[in-house]
């Protein structure tokens, strides 16, 4: 006979479907509604990101190429990997210092690089030229910027706080339009879903994924059990990568989840 917890998510499920509402999927930690991208999603596929890049910190997908841009944190380089890991193409030193985030413009087609150590976007083209550079009023040092996302709805871009866990939206100039505190005790990465009204936060300790409204607000959690992850995108299809940065002497890993589990 099945206990009370199951017979609660049952009933949840059963009368949200009567109700026409969105499907709650609640099982394993994870709470995703079916109208959620995250809605599905399982591992795919899992694969050692190429040596070249060390320690890859944040992803962001280009769909001119269908490959991915990731930055290290240790050698202050932009690189192009492809979806199995690969290094496409030679890195580019970006001058950073500990360079933990990296967005694509879809206007300008120009990337936005994010400097954790100095609180310094780098906005630079595909191949290397830098347009300019600005500061963001917010903490430097290990507790700052872990991530950067283009926001389509505003036209800026958000910044993910690592500690206190806050997101940070600002204008292309760099003025902090509002900020939204995150209820996890520690980010690792962010990424926008289509349209930009929800982002995606790679909740570090918890070893999960949440999607949260422009308010800070839950509304979804995945729970992929893995450690260390510093970087999110979806890519044309709704897919969704992330990469784990374990530390010097260690090799990034790269993971997809797609719907199922499927490549």
């Amino acid at each position: 006979m099945p206990g009370r917890a199951a017979i609660s998510i049952a009933w949840i499920v059963v009368s949200v479907s009567l109700c026409g509402c969105a499907v709650l999927h609640a099982v394993d930690g994870e709470k995703v509604r079916s109208d959620s991208v995250l809605f599905g999603l399982r591992l795919g596929l899992e694969r050692p990101v190429s040596e070249a890049v060390e320690e890859p910190s944040d992803l962001v997908f280009d769909p001119e190429t269908g490959t991915l841009w990731t930055v290290s944190d240790e050698t202050g380089t932009l690189h192009r990997i492809a979806p199995d890991g690969a290094v496409s193409g030679s890195g580019i030193d970006v001058g950073g210092k500990d360079l933990e985030g990296v967005a694509l413009d879809p206007r300008s087609g120009h990337l936005f690089v994010a400097d954790e150590a100095t609180a310094e976007i780098v906005e630079l083209t595909r191949a290397g030229d830098v347009k300019r550079r600005f500061k963001v009023d917010v903490r430097t040092g290990n507790s700052g910027i872990e991530g950067i996302a283009y926001d389509e709805s505003a036209d800026g871009f958000v910044l993910a706080l690592e500690r206190p866990a806050e997101l940070v939206f600002i204008s292309r100039e760099g003025v902090i339009t509002s900020r939204a505190k995150v209820e996890t005790q520690s980010i690792g990465a962010v990424a926008a879903t289509p349209g930009g009204a929800s982002f995606l936060v790679a909740a570090r300790f918890e070893e999960a994924v949440i999607e949260v409204n422009r308010s800070g607000k839950t509304l979804n959690r995945l729970a992929v059990n893995y450690p260390a992850i510093e970087g999110l995108a979806l890519d044309d299809r709704n897919r969704m990568f992330a990469v784990a940065d374990l530390g010097p002497g260690t090799r990034g890993t790269l993971y997809l989840f797609a719907r199922g589990g499927g490549g």
